[in-house]
């Protein structure tokens, strides 16, 4: 579908209709070019703002990326970032860039994304 290019906003939303998640975070990843790991890990963070910087990251629309986030992440009303008045992000590209790097895309070469620290196995004293 990406080659023939016909996954757009109205390919995830219809597959969002039909209630096949899956082929829509399959379609979401390919159009952002990043693993289906990678939109899943966006969606059950339940954070917005990395929802929100998938769907730019992949070319969708601002109104899209609220539809993403509440179906996909299944965020509540009150926590979806909703376009501005001129129907453009409700991000700067500084805030999601910064949202992709957090999710393991882009950001500066050589920068890994941020990994919890191992606890060492030995007790305080």
């Amino acid at each position: 579908m990406k080659q023939a290019g016909e996954i757009d906003d109205y390919a995830i939303l219809d597959a969002l209709r039909r209630k096949e998640t899956i082929s829509a975070k399959t379609a979401l990843a390919a159009k952002a070019g990043v693993a289906v790991s990678v939109i899943d890990r966006a969606c059950e963070l339940r954070d917005a703002k990395a929802v929100v910087s998938m769907a730019w990251k992949a070319g969708l629309t601002a109104q899209t990326a609220v539809v993403l986030q509440a179906m996909l992440a299944q965020l509540p009303p009150d926590q979806i970032l909703r376009p501005d008045q001129s129907n453009s992000y409700p991000l700067s590209e500084t805030e999601m860039h910064s949202q992709l790097a957090v999710l393991g895309i882009g950001g500066e070469a050589g920068k890994r994304p941020w990994m919890p620290r191992r606890l060492s196995a030995t007790t305080p004293q």
